[in-house]
């Protein structure tokens, strides 16, 4: 019985269909119709060019149906595959492709020009309703990409007419992808919404795509949206995080009932859940006879519109650009060009009735808001973009080159615009400076320098003789300038609004940075001898930028701590900012040294930089070097940054070699952070793609604390992500990090080889402390009998580890909830913290998870702002760098190898086996096994190794697999056996060559009489046949569409059948 148990499984491995078949239309299936009814799960239907009078149907299944485009990516194949349905058998179902039996993103329409299609007619809470002329997705889910959309209409004259081009209502535990397709000349009229798309409900991925010259009509009747129409009131679900992003939204248009309008862009009624995110767009010559040419919107809440170009779009009646009508709330607005060439109406009218809740940074428009309570506008520029009307970058002389802002704080939270452009490149890739461009198009010109608001440069030494001289001299927005040499000051912004830079600032050529030197060794008052200072109310709007400082000591700075106003600390060594903001940015910040000259202070404060922070301030730290900064007094506390109270953004920074040696406490060598400041508290502080390594923390009583970073006191969720935190050590507790007494949010950090001589080699958490952590690597080699973690008291603080890679289990009775962490080494490229091939931290992360009722995401970018996940459609790597290999492993075989004959080449993306099978072997580990002929092949990640191939082996295709160690299956290869073979009857040799081919095919036998030849379709149909006679022919496939065909050879005695494979 066991035997014949184990026939049964080879046996059903051999034959059960292969997940990933490919039916060719009309080849193997006439109509493109009988492909997908003849597709399983998996299955790819590839259709010829040609025009099919069809009107499709997906019927649930998880299947592609693509032109040929998918097979070479050659886009002449989209507008040569058509799919016209203009001749429906039923006139109720006249969408040319539909969707409507719970199919998701795994459902796929690439690769045609939809067109003819009129709408599926269906009643809809009690409504009678036309959707989606050319594609409808019905309370489901789907993938569109790649198509053109064109010709198609929804017309219901008794009811609601919606999407031209596409209608998605979409259920909320569904997506709906729309990426990367031409909408254009679809229509509507009557009561009706999206000329081109029209969206409810679910989750929506709409990017990439040209939605243009679009209409809707609707006579007396109400129609919105001439582009697209968003709607979230979908019975079934509301939006979900959905993002309408880099599309082209042009030249549509909507006539109706003149109260509504949008001619590019409608988007009405509240979200029950969830943001839309509107980022990256250009919205243009768009037009309605009502109100907002581009944009209406209305009832509307939680909407973030970000760096979108709305331009030169018309309304006859009220709102060329931006429409909001009543009860508008939490509308986000940054980085916005809103302009028309046409009479400037801008932001229509807001009822008073129902007030519009309105927040606006950054933006050029026509004119500012109106003044109201419930419109708040800052930094609004009135002046022409200038920008281009082909590209929509801006020009050299723009008002928008360079004044884009960063990030802006919204009712305690901040808000950060997009990192790439409409083009999908990275802004820092094309703007030569660090100051990225309003609007949707990044320009590749610096920000004008002095620039449109006409800033003084003022030049040390040649117009002043001493950095502090210059500062003196300057009024806000000003820029001091310095040359290189070493100055021997200590400067003081003076709370100016103004830049001071050396020659850095004008090329980001680095080699300033280390030849223009600010020291302050030699102050004339040790009591204050901070190399900088800004103490007097300064904001991002004072910048630092481009020194190397150096030689400060401190300065004596109270009121710290609001419990306890009066103790003393002496700080800020090289860069003091006490109760204000500022903006420290490509800077070398190195051998300051922290110590108390009157034996006064309560301890050390920020060798490196002390920022004490208003919490009506920011100070932003960033592209820095930060190094070799010191303290040997009593206590200390942040060797390299010490942060206290306010809000502070740190990112893209080296804290290397800092170090605190003291008789007493000594906390964060690296970074110390807490708010307990008298003036305010931390706001969601974000510590961000820093690399901290070599800190080190000594203490003559054991209390050194937090190595890489020690966080005190954070009642707000600090931000820790994507930061490399290596080779720190601390004599005490929490080598890599420590936090007491706070709530703190770590991902996707690589914190590894920390060491600790007390508990925590990587983290210590103390009494009060709630972690979260998630996505991170967390191991170390050191030489000592320490856990991993620790807790100072297991009764006074918890962890939450979701997802990680540890180097051991937790110990029993510790206050940890985990899910999912993972207990390995993790396995870096050599040299680096790049996880290699064979790291099981390859997508072993999450993309999101939901943690006592908030959700927490994995970073978009890495470290190194490399997109996650890396590839596209994967999970997310574990640690700061997402590496670009994929969790499963990447089978190759080179292309000369298919014609050996005892073995086949083969290299696998990661360590494991790999696995000779019969052709249609399933996807599963125990049937590959099963099926496996002769024995498997060990093979080292990118190291080509040679798979036998028995002698006894019949000609034909067959397949190799490869399994990792952690029995991940790659997707399968082909390859042909070729030469001589034993077929069906007989013994005759036949070669059959090249196999593949593109052209010519060679046929050698030893077969002296006549014989025939004939070349099939894989669904038996006839495609050649001939008699023949000799030892060798040749045939001309020239004519063949690229796929695969039987050739059989038939003799008086011998038959053979084989496949072979046109390129």
């Amino acid at each position: 019985m066991k035997k014949l148990a184990t026939l049964s499984v080879v046996l059903f491995c051999i034959i059960t269909q292969a997940i990933a078949q490919i039916i060719h239309v009309p080849s193997d299936q006439p109509t493109i119709q009988a492909g997908i009814d003849a597709a399983g799960e998996g299955d790819t239907v590839v259709v010829a060019e040609n025009t099919y009078y069809e009107n499709i149907n997906f019927l649930g299944k998880a299947i592609t149906v693509a032109s040929e485009f998918i097979l070479d990516g050659d886009t002449s194949h989209i507008s040569k595959t058509i799919i016209d349905g203009s001749q429906p058998s039923d006139p109720n179902y006249g969408s040319v492709v539909t969707m409507k039996t719970g199919e998701d993103t795994t459902s796929v329409l690439s690769g045609f020009t939809i067109t003819g299609g009129k709408g599926n007619k269906f009643n809809y809470l009690g409504v009678s309703v036309a959707e989606g002329g050319g594609i409808a997705v019905l309370f489901c889910g789907g993938k569109i990409t790649d198509n053109i959309i064109q010709g198609n209409e929804v017309i219901d004259p008794n009811g609601f007419s919606g999407g031209g081009g596409i209608g998605a209502l979409v259920y909320k535990n569904h997506t709906a992808v729309i990426r990367n397709n031409i909408i254009r000349n679809n229509s509507g009229s009557g009561w009706s919404m999206g000329g081109g798309v029209h969206i409810e409900g679910g989750r929506i991925i709409l990017e990439y795509n040209r939605i243009e010259n679009n209409t809707l009509t609707g006579g007396s009747e109400v129609a919105v949206g001439g582009g697209l129409g968003f709607n979230p009131t979908n019975n079934d679900g509301a939006i979900q995080e959905t993002v309408m992003r880099n599309n082209l939204v042009t030249g549509n248009r909507v006539t109706g009932l003149a109260d509504w309008g949008g001619g590019g862009i409608f988007i009405a009624w509240s979200y029950e859940v969830g943001r839309l995110t509107l980022s990256n767009n250009i919205i243009s010559y768009n037009s309605t006879n009502g109100r907002g040419g581009g944009v209406f919107i209305f009832d509307l809440a939680r909407l973030d519109f970000f760096n979108n170009t709305v331009l030169n779009n018309k309304a006859e009646l009220d709102a060329n650009t931006l429409f909001m009508g009543s009860n508008c709330r939490d509308i986000l607005m940054l980085n916005n060009i809103l302009w028309s060439d046409e009479n400037p109406h801008l932001s229509g009218i807001v009822e008073e009735d129902k007030p519009v809740s309105v927040y606006a940074y950054g933006n050029i428009m026509n004119k500012d808001f109106p003044l109201s309570d419930s419109i708040f506008s800052r930094l609004t520029i009135v002046c022409d973009p200038a920008v281009d009307t082909v590209t929509y970058a801006p020009s050299a002389d723009s008002p928008a080159v360079g004044r884009s802002l960063d990030s802006v704080k919204i009712n305690e939270s901040w808000i950060f615009p997009p990192t790439i452009d409409y083009t999908g490149a990275f802004r820092a890739d094309i703007s030569p400076d660090e100051y990225f461009d309003i609007g949707a198009v990044e320009s590749p010109f610096a920000k004008s320098f002095p620039g449109y608001n006409s800033e003084r440069i003022i030049r040390i030494p040649d117009e002043q003789p001493t950095i502090q001289a210059g500062i003196d001299a300057a009024s806000d927005g000003d820029t001091v300038l310095v040359m290189e040499g070493r100055y021997y000051e200590n400067i003081d912004f003076k709370g100016k609004a103004i830049t001071v830079a050396s020659a850095f600032i004008l090329d980001h050529v680095e080699y300033y940075i280390p030849r223009t030197i600010i020291d302050g060794s030699q102050s004339a008052n040790p009591d204050t001898a901070s190399t900088v200072m800004m103490v007097s109310g300064e904001d991002t709007t004072s910048v630092l930028m481009g020194f190397t400082v150096t030689g400060g000591s401190g300065t004596y700075v109270n009121g710290i701590h609001k419990d306890w106003p009066e103790w003393n600390y002496f700080g800020g060594a090289g860069i003091l900012i006490f109760n204000s903001g500022g903006k420290i940015a490509h800077n070398i910040i190195e051998n300051n040294h922290g110590i108390d000259p009157g034996n006064k202070a309560r301890g050390i404060l920020g060798c490196g930089i002390l920022a004490t922070v208003n919490h009506n301030h920011t100070v932003l730290i960033r592209d820095n070097t930060i190094r070799n900064n010191t303290s040997t007094d009593g206590n200390a506390w942040g060797g390299g940054i010490g942060i206290h109270g306010g809000r502070a953004i740190v990112e893209n920074n080296r804290i290397l070699k800092n170090t605190l040696h003291t008789e007493g406490l000594a906390i964060g060598p690296g970074f110390f952070f807490e708010n307990e400041s008298l003036e305010g508290t931390i706001f969601e502080a974000v510590v961000r793609n820093n690399i901290i390594s070599g800190n080190a923390g000594y203490s003559n009583n054991n209390y050194a604390c937090g190595g890489g970073a020690g966080i005190n006191w954070t009642k707000f969720k600090l931000l820790f992500y994507n930061n490399v935190i290596t080779d720190n050590f601390v004599e005490g507790y929490g080598g890599g990090l420590y936090g007491w007494s706070n709530i703190w949010v770590a991902c996707n950090n690589t914190i590894i080889n920390n060491e600790a001589t007390v508990a925590g080699n990587s983290v210590l958490v103390d009494v009060g402390s709630i972690l979260i952590m998630y996505n991170n690597i967390i191991w170390s080699n050191a030489d000592n009998d320490l856990a991993e973690f620790s807790f100072y008291d297991p009764n006074g603080g918890s962890l939450k580890a979701y997802h990680n890679l540890l180097k051991e289990p937790f110990d029993p009775g510790l206050p940890v909830t985990e899910i999912g962490n993972i207990f390995q080494e993790p396995v870096f490229e050599e040299g680096s913290y790049r996880l290699a091939r064979n790291s099981p931290g390859i997508g072993a992360g999450i993309d999101s998870i939901k943690i006592a009722g908030d959700w927490y995401f994995a970073p978009e970018w890495d470290i190194y702002g490399n997109p996650r996940p890396n590839p596209i459609d994967t999970r997310v790597d574990l640690g700061a760098i997402e590496s670009p290999y994929s969790v499963i492993p990447v089978l190759s075989i080179p292309q000369d190898s298919w014609y050996q004959p005892d073995f086949i080449e083969a290299t696998s993306s990661k360590d494991g086996w790999i696995f000779l099978v019969p052709e249609g072997t399933v996807r599963d580990l125990e049937c590959i096994q099963q099926a496996c002929i002769g024995n498997s092949t060990y093979v080292t990640a990118g190291v080509s190794a040679e798979i036998p191939i028995p002698d006894t082996l019949h000609n034909g295709v067959y397949w190799l697999y490869a399994r990792d160690m952690m029995e991940n299956i790659s997707e399968p290869r082909e390859f042909n056996i070729l030469g001589v073979g034993i077929d069906d009857k007989g013994t005759k040799g036949i070669r059959i060559y090249p196999n593949p081919t593109t052209n010519f095919l060679t046929i050698e036998t030893e077969i002296s009489d006549r014989y025939y030849i004939e070349i099939t379709f894989l669904n038996g149909k006839q495609i050649l046949s001939k008699e023949v006679e000799g030892t060798s022919h040749q045939i001309d496939l020239s004519f063949f569409r690229k796929g695969v065909y039987f050739i059989t050879i038939r003799a008086k005695d011998f038959v053979t059948k084989r496949k072979i494979i046109k390129l």
